[in-house]
């Protein structure tokens, strides 16, 4: 079997990210949350590619999220396919919704913007993969045989 440095990746961020869960937002505050931030995000190299991911669980009583955010580390844009292959990796193909936001440290559109792309999975107490809050108003996609829903930035709250 060949190496595959992305699938040794998801799996050890996997792991890390539910031995945290009980030490995440909203188990605890957000302040906790961004103490143990580092500990969810790597850089990684992806079809030449340096790509900076971060996976996040999180309990929600009745349902638990996983969250993947993707950006280029030197690209403030990262090609479609790619975003989708990680996604894939992560967290596979059904049920998965997409918002797309643009972040600058500045606060303002200048050389430091990029584009995170964040996506999204719940699932019940049993395990099970279920619709998200938002899939009500968010819009059916398709790329390369990926099926997601796009949600709208304004519909997602980021703290």
């Amino acid at each position: 079997m060949m190496y595959d440095p992305l699938v040794k990746t998801v799996g050890e961020m996997r792991t890390v990210a539910k031995q945290l869960l009980p030490h995440s937002f909203p188990q605890k505050t957000r302040q906790d949350e961004a103490d143990i931030a580092v500990l969810k995000k790597r850089e990684i190299l992806v079809d030449g590619y340096e790509v900076v991911v971060y996976f996040n669980n999180a309990h929600y009583g009745d349902r638990i999220l996983e969250t993947l955010q993707v950006y280029g580390r030197y690209f403030s844009f990262l090609p479609f396919y790619l975003v989708c292959k990680v996604a894939r990796a992560f967290l596979g193909d059904d049920k998965l919704s997409l918002v797309e936001v643009i972040h600058s440290s500045a606060g303002k559109i200048d050389k430091t913007c990029k584009k995170i792309y964040v996506w999204t999975l719940y699932y019940d107490t049993d395990g099970k993969r279920i619709s998200g809050p938002f899939a009500e108003n968010a819009t059916p996609d398709n790329y390369d045989g990926l099926v997601f829903l796009r949600t709208q930035d304004k519909d997602i709250k980021f703290f």
